[in-house]
């Protein structure tokens, strides 16, 4: 349902949103839209109804069901900050140095022989045999 409540978030925004609306907001074709919405509304979480303006547009709106998930999904980030015992700006600090070391260990690196470390054999013959 992951997915789906990603879906839904939008649609308290700008209560009622249209299909075409939330598609683009969302970067997610219609096709692809429309089996999330489906669930939504089998759930219970949104109503769909064509707009009386235009019958080939569909709206959609949240039920009181999709607003009472709405409020309580919007206490989960401060939640979580708190049960993390960490702030938003420690939390992006973080994100920013993780990135870094990612990008970094990412990056080809181009060594002389003389900057490589040394091999060092990991067969345990090669200790004891003598040359």
């Amino acid at each position: 349902m992951n997915a789906a409540c990603e879906t839904a978030a939008p649609v308290g925004q700008t209560d009622p949103i249209c299909v075409k609306d939330l598609s683009t907001l969302l970067k997610l074709e219609p096709p692809t839209l429309s089996p999330l919405l489906k669930r939504l509304e089998a759930a219970g979480l949104i109503d769909r109804r064509r707009d009386p303006t235009d019958e080939r547009s569909v709206l959609i709106t949240l039920t009181s069901l999709g607003q009472d998930l709405r409020h309580r999904a919007a206490t989960v980030p401060n939640a979580l900050l708190e049960r993390l015992g960490t702030s938003l700006e420690k939390l992006a600090a973080l994100q920013t140095a993780l990135i870094r070391v990612i990008d970094h260990a990412n990056t080809p690196t181009t060594h002389t022989a003389a900057q490589q470390a040394p091999m060092t054999s990991i067969d345990p013959d090669a200790a004891t045999s003598t040359s």
